[in-house]
């Protein structure tokens, strides 16, 4: 056997998960606090009132704008503007009871009970079109002449442009779809066609279908705003929530192997090597999105941010702040081994005279030496196994092989693991490594063995 010895060094899975427990707790937490809840609370709270009061004006102006029609196609508008009327002042009027108590819950179950009400909304208008359509359907039998038809078929396009002209007015573009824009488009165009061919009765009944059609597509569209303003509201509270406990979230308690807050602090960034900085970048970058509204916000950006993208940002937090937990523990769990290899080896007379991580940095290696007065020495060195574990590689390195044998060596490296496995530790057998590989360090100016500690920090 040589006279450098290495092994592993570790906790037990049962450790490890009680950190990773810990870690979870530290989001959950900070959400939780009543000055950060209330002030998301009224935020949102506001912005939906604004939007209702925005929603009710709107069926004010459509209920101006078809005062110009017939009659009957009045009656049919009218009636699905005063429903929505209804539908947006109980909505508010909810909004306004749970203002105190309002919650993502409560948000939730107030839009499953709109939902349910635009459903009805949409199936009671149905109902009256077909009603209607049939109305003027038996009118149009008494009506032969070709003149009856054109003034019928005029007074249908006129109608149809007026829907038509209100909708691209007051509805967001990236809300009606190119798509179903342009197939109406091309109906009225065929109409049109249609109409200046002669052909009256089949320009009239293309020009009902265009109508009812827009009449569908309006009703449908305030569906999609309603849909579209729950979610947008929702993305916009989560992902300011989730920055602000990012950005009070900066420093940590830290944990002992129990899994238990101690009064040291964390800086997470330190700890993960900049990798908490970058996350509230991120963030912050999709606060800027959601600032933008909808042209950069369409509902399936809203539901991926609600559904993957912030979830997954919140367990990257917590990814990161269980790293940087672990590596502080891992830092100080290299000192602590350290020191019970060095208790272990002034039972043999060595004497300590020399410690230091590697370029002063918590988060790698720790080394310490020790000499006897025979002359012979031992350097110690803790590597870290990887940046987010808490193995760490121990190496005993006997500089001096001549006053020792290897079976001095083989019992000195059992001494040390009996002496780390009494204390809790998981050690590996270890294995032989050969002297000219070991990459021993520069002579180091004396300092003493930092304390045997629950946890380090910087």
């Amino acid at each position: 056997m040589s006279g450098h010895k290495k092994a592993l060094v570790s906790i037990s899975q049962e450790e490890y998960d009680r950190l990773r427990t810990a870690s979870v707790r530290v989001y959950d937490l900070a959400a939780q606090l009543d000055d950060l809840h209330e002030a998301m609370r009224r935020q949102t709270v506001q912005s939906s009132q604004d939007q209702l009061r925005e929603a009710l004006s709107r069926q004010h102006a459509y209920e101006e704008t078809v005062a110009v029609l017939s009659e009957n196609l009045q009656d049919l508008e009218n009636a699905s503007a005063q429903a929505y009327e209804s539908l947006y002042q109980a909505w508010s009027q909810n909004l306004s009871s749970f203002e105190q108590n309002w919650s993502q819950q409560t948000a939730e179950q107030i839009e499953s009970w709109a939902h349910q009400i635009f459903s009805d909304i949409q199936e009671e208008h149905r109902a009256r079109q077909v009603e209607l359509l049939h109305l003027h359907r038996n009118m149009e039998e008494h009506q032969h002449s070709a003149r009856q038809h054109q003034a019928l078929a005029e007074q249908w396009s006129e109608s149809a442009l007026i829907l038509l002209d209100f909708i691209q007015n007051h509805y967001p573009p990236p809300l009606l779809g190119r798509v179903k824009v342009q197939r109406i488009l091309e109906e009225l165009a065929a109409a049109e066609g249609n109409y200046n061919a002669a052909a009256f009765q089949a320009a009239l009944s293309a020009f009902q279908r265009v109508f009812f059609q827009l009449s569908d597509f309006r009703i449908e569209l305030e569906r999609r705003l309603a849909r579209w303003n729950h979610l947008y509201q929702q993305a916009v509270f989560q992902v300011n929530t989730h920055l602000a406990v990012l950005q009070r979230s900066a420093r940590v308690p830290a944990v002992d192997l129990e899994g238990q807050e101690i009064e040291d602090q964390v800086d997470i960034n330190v700890w993960t090597q900049g990798g908490y900085a970058e996350l509230v970048q991120r963030s912050q970058a999709l606060v800027s999105q959601l600032e933008s509204g909808m042209e950069h916000n369409p509902t399936r950006t809203l539901q991926q941010i609600l559904t993957h993208d912030l979830p997954a940002m919140r367990e990257e937090f917590t990814d990161l702040v269980h790293q940087a937990r672990i590596a502080v523990l891992s830092s100080q769990l290299r000192i602590n081994i350290a020191d019970l290899v060095v208790r272990s080896l002034e039972a043999e007379r060595f004497v300590f005279y020399e410690g230091h991580y590697d370029a002063e940095d918590m988060r790698r290696a720790y080394s310490a030496s020790l000499k006897n007065f025979a002359g012979e020495e031992v350097v110690i060195q803790v590597h870290p196994r990887a940046a987010n574990s808490l193995e760490n590689d121990l190496h005993i390195i006997s500089l001096d092989r001549s006053q020792s044998t290897e079976h001095d060596f083989r019992q000195r490296f059992l001494g040390i693991q009996s002496s780390l496995t009494d204390s809790g530790l998981i050690v590996e057998q270890p294995r032989e490594v050969r002297l000219a590989s070991n990459g021993l360090g520069r002579t180091r100016l004396s300092k003493p063995l930092p304390a045997n500690r629950p946890l380090a920090h910087p």
